[in-house]
């Protein structure tokens, strides 16, 4: 069979844990690293013969919701910069002097 079914760690542990079968999975390697770290597809094949049950985990890299997500950081923290430049000078003020934000 060839498929995909994507979930996330904390989802893997709790079905795991679940059916009584996280401690099953005791064999533990790297089966691929991208040298790269380009996030590169990877596909595998895995004999059928004695049912073997797999837990595979892997990392997914979205550059749009990496990107989107870098913006509404950069924007939520000058919102904030902003906010207490406006409401709280004593701490902008000191924010500035040990270098955490840049002077406007």
């Amino acid at each position: 069979e060839i498929g995909v079914k994507s979930v996330n760690i904390n989802s893997a542990i709790a079905m795991s844990n679940a059916e009584g079968r996280f401690e099953f999975f005791t064999k533990f390697g790297e089966i691929y690293k991208d040298q790269f770290g380009l996030s590169q597809d990877l596909s595998m094949r895995v004999p059928n013969n004695a049912n073997p049950s797999i837990l595979v985990v892997t990392y997914n890299f979205y550059p749009e919701e990496t990107i989107k997500a870098i913006d509404d950081t950069i924007a939520t923290r000058k919102a904030l910069v902003e906010k207490i430049k406006n409401n709280e000078p004593d701490k902008y003020l000191y924010l500035v002097a040990i270098g955490a934000v840049e002077a406007e």
